[in-house]
Order: structure tokens, then C-alpha cells, then sequence
């Protein structure tokens, strides 16, 4: 896992609680070390959350704003991949996502 991530874990730890997040794993080349901030990547991360506890806080609201904070705080583009998004019917996305995925939040 690249220090980028590596050095913040506590404040995003912070962050998954503030937004309920139930589990949080960092996925691709951050987790492989072929991570090049250079070329404009992003560090993807897939993401899954608790029930909203506030109706009036939508979860797209909550995601984009989860995305947003950890994009400040690690100070690059943030990818947030959900558990149950289209993608994870693809196999060979979901092996990729597989082989590098890295836990950093459970609750």
C-alpha cells in the first residue's frame, strides 16, 4: 500500500465512521505499488455502507462527499467503487478487484 494512504489511516478511519461506512478496502495499483500520482491516477477504493440513519441525507450525497473528503485528504483523485455496483457482475473486473483488494475499515 502506498504511504499516501499508509500515513492517513487514522483520519480516514475518522472519516468511515462520520459516514457510515461499514467496510472500506483499498483496491488497485496503490495496493500493487504501480501507483504513478504523475500520470493522474486515482486511488480506488471500494466502499460499502451501514443503512442511512438520516433520511434526510441521501447516499449519493454521502458517497460523493466521502469521495470528496478522502480526495482532500490524500490529496489526489479518489475512485470509490460501491459493493454492489454493475461492475462486480464483469469477472474479470471483479478478479482484478480480487487480487489487490486491502482492508483498511470494518465496522
Amino acid at each position: 500500500m502506498i504511504s499516501q494512504v499508509a500515513d492517513q489511516t487514522d483520519k480516514i478511519i475518522d472519516l468511515c465512521k462520520e459516514h457510515h461506512v461499514k467496510v472500506l478496502e483499498i483496491v488497485g495499483s496503490a495496493v500493487t505499488g504501480d501507483f504513478h500520482p504523475s500520470m493522474e491516477e486515482e486511488i480506488e477504493f471500494l466502499v460499502d455502507f451501514h443503512p442511512n440513519p438520516n433520511p434526510n441525507r441521501s447516499l449519493l450525497k454521502i458517497y460523493f462527499k466521502l469521495e470528496r473528503e478522502l480526495s482532500s485528504l490524500l490529496d489526489c483523485s479518489v475512485g470509490l467503487i460501491m459493493w454492489n455496483a454493475k461492475g462486480f457482475e464483469n469477472p474479470y473486473f471483479r478478479e482484478r478487484i480480487e487480487q489487490t483488494r486491502t482492508r483498511l475499515y470494518a465496522s
